[in-house]
Order: structure tokens, then C-alpha cells, then sequence
């Protein structure tokens, strides 16, 4: 039996040479190196594209509704001074800043809860400078445009003046959000396909709520409530018919790319 052959844990005897051995005592195993911290889970769509549908419908029309109340609450005096104070040029390069910081923000921020609330409990709030941004550059946008067609009572005109606004707004803000959608989820054809998306629903959603505003406003009836009205109908409208068009397309492809589908 060789020297070192034991099944003892400390003491040794030696039955080849006759000598008492001691092994010592096993080291204590040094402190370990920390385990590196679990991967986040993968992040998946939650809910239903009919509940992302509905979320986003009341989102973007909610924030469209709350905006034109509070640009209706300041029109009163505001923009009054703001004309006294700019003229007719300054003023309406305010009005349309001011205009846009109210409508983007709340818009962009209503839709960022609800993009965060179905795919990572984050409020985005890229989106909703991006939302800012494209309100920004579509107002600004609208300065060139001849301004009897924002004011004209003919529908014709109207409409014309709604199809350029529509195009610019959802060209604007549509490219803008691309970008973040792009950024979170590494595919470019984010770009093509939600900035088409959302120059249609622009387009169609000014439409309708011009078409809505026509039909309330210019009639034999006349008065401030009649107007006040017809302004919440169209804006609402607006927004209804936006969202009810892009909101079930953009909960189907944050589905289909959660899952790692084209």
C-alpha cells in the first residue's frame, strides 16, 4: 500500500513503512466570483392587437380633444397679445409653435404610455419627443401655405388645405417615429411601412373631420356653441379615424417582430 493511500480524512498509517502520517487540513475554497446577473427576459407584446387597438384610439384622440380644449381655453386672451405684441406674421409663427408643443406633447405622450404599457413598462418618451418634433416641423410647414385655404368656408378649399395638412403632419411625424421604432428594433423597414402608414391615417382622419366640421358649422344656424361644437367633432373624428387606421397595423408588425417575425 503506497504512502499516500488513505481513506482517512487527516490521519495516515502507513501499513509499508510503519509511520504515522498527518494530511492536512483541505483548504477552504476561496470566495467566488459572482454570478453576472440574469439576462432580462425577452420582451414580449402584451395584450391583444384588439386592446393595443382601442388603447391607441383613445390615446391619440383623447390627446388631440384635450389639446384642442386647452388651445381653445388660451385663444381667448393669449392669443390676442400675441398679436398685439408679434403682428400678424409673429403671431402666427406663436400660435403655431404653441399650437404644436400643446398637440405634440400631449398626443406623443398619451401614445408612448401605451406603446410602454404592451411592450416594456417604459413610458417611451422618445416617442413622444419625436411626436413633438414632427408637430413641430408640420406647423412650421403650414405657415407656407396660403392662408384662404385654412380659412375659406368652401369645402372645396378646405379639403385641399386638409389633404396638405394631413400629407405634411403624417409625413413629419411619421418619419420621426420610424426612427425610434427603427432604434428599439433593429429593423429598417420600420421606416417605409409606419411612415406610409401614418401619412394615410393623417390623411383620411383630416378629411373626415373637415367633412364633419362642413356639415355642423355651415348651416343656416349660427353662434359660438354651434362652433365650439363642430371644432370638438372634427378634432375627435380626426383622431378616432387616425388611430382606428394606424393603431391595429402597428399592434400587429410589435407583435409579429416581439416574436422575431418579419
Amino acid at each position: 500500500m503506497s504512502c499516500n493511500a488513505s481513506n482517512e480524512s487527516h490521519a495516515i498509517f502507513c501499513a509499508a513503512c510503519g509511520v504515522m502520517k498527518f494530511k492536512p487540513a483541505l483548504r477552504e475554497a476561496g470566495p467566488s466570483v459572482a454570478d453576472e446577473p440574469p439576462l432580462p427576459p425577452p420582451l414580449q407584446f402584451q395584450g391583444t392587437v384588439a386592446g393595443f387597438w382601442m388603447g391607441w384610439v383613445g390615446a391619440t384622440a383623447g390627446g388631440m380633444i384635450l389639446g384642442w380644449l386647452l388651445q381653445s381655453a388660451l385663444s381667448t386672451g393669449l392669443f390676442q397679445i400675441l398679436y398685439d405684441s408679434l403682428g400678424e406674421v409673429g403671431s402666427q409663427v406663436a400660435s403655431a409653435v404653441l399650437s404644436a408643443l400643446i398637440y405634440g406633447t400631449l398626443v406623443g405622450f398619451f401614445q408612448g404610455l401605451t406603446l410602454g404599457r404592451r411592450v416594456d413598462d417604459t413610458p417611451w418618451i422618445d416617442w413622444a419627443v419625436s411626436t413633438l418634433a414632427g408637430a413641430f416641423v408640420s406647423n412650421l410647414a403650414y405657415l407656407g401655405m396660403p392662408a384662404q385655404w385654412s380659412n375659406s368656408q368652401s369645402y372645396q378649399e378646405s379639403l385641399l388645405w386638409g389633404s396638405l395638412s394631413g400629407t405634411v403632419g403624417g409625413l413629419s411625424a411619421g418619419l420621426l417615429q420610424a426612427r425610434v421604432l427603427t432604434r428599439r428594433f433593429g429593423s429598417a423597414r420600420w421606416t417605409l411601412r409606419w411612415t406610409a402608414v401614418s401619412v394615410a391615417a393623417s390623411l383620411l382622419g383630416n378629411l373626415a373631420g373637415i367633412t364633419l366640421w362642413h356639415s355642423l358649422i355651415f348651416e343656416p344656424r349660427d353662434g359660438m356653441a354651434q362652433y365650439y361644437l363642430a371644432g370638438v367633432v372634427h378634432v375627435l373624428v380626426d383622431g378616432v379615424v387616425t388611430a382606428s387606421l394606424a393603431g391595429p397595423l402597428l399592434g400587429v408588425w410589435l407583435r409579429r417582430t416581439l416574436a422575431g417575425r418579419p
